[in-house]
């Protein structure tokens, strides 16, 4: 055997490090796109909730109104909402930290859309199965 030559045992470690290697990768991945997708669900949760009580209840505070032509008492109401409205961003932050915490003591791997196609009886020049994923990955088997 030629020294540039890789023996069979050799490349297949290759492959197998380079297997593990992927798969470290797509656990990576998959831990942050559901990190991403969380983050922005928590925040548009607490947002809506702040927003329709600003919808629902702003009157009270004036919220629509000009800061020079709001009554006292709807700066006092202002006052109380600014500090509910800071309470329940918080809140919602620090339910995200825990989450992101708990996410980090877990294994995460995100099965992807799968969609197997029949093209037996097309008269077509295709495998009788077509498999496709989210990757864009395609495989067949002919023998079904």
């Amino acid at each position: 055997m030629d020294n540039n030559e890789l023996s069979s045992l050799q490349f297949k470690a290759m492959r197998e490090k380079a297997k593990k290697l992927r798969e470290e990768k797509w656990r990576e991945d998959s831990r942050k796109r559901l990190k991403d997708i969380a983050e922005k669900r928590l925040k548009s949760a607490s947002i809506g909730a702040v927003i329709s009580c600003e919808e629902q209840l702003g009157f009270l505070w004036g919220h629509d109104v000009p800061r020079h032509k709001r009554t006292e008492e709807q700066e006092e109401f202002r006052k109380i909402w600014n500090n509910l409205r800071k309470e329940i961003l918080d809140k919602a932050g620090e339910q995200l930290m825990f989450f992101n915490q708990e996410l980090d003591r877990n294994t995460i791997h995100w099965d992807r859309f799968q969609m197997n196609v029949s093209t037996k009886g097309m008269g077509c020049n295709l495998p009788e199965t077509f498999e496709l994923n989210t990757q864009g990955n395609t495989s067949h088997d002919s023998g079904k």
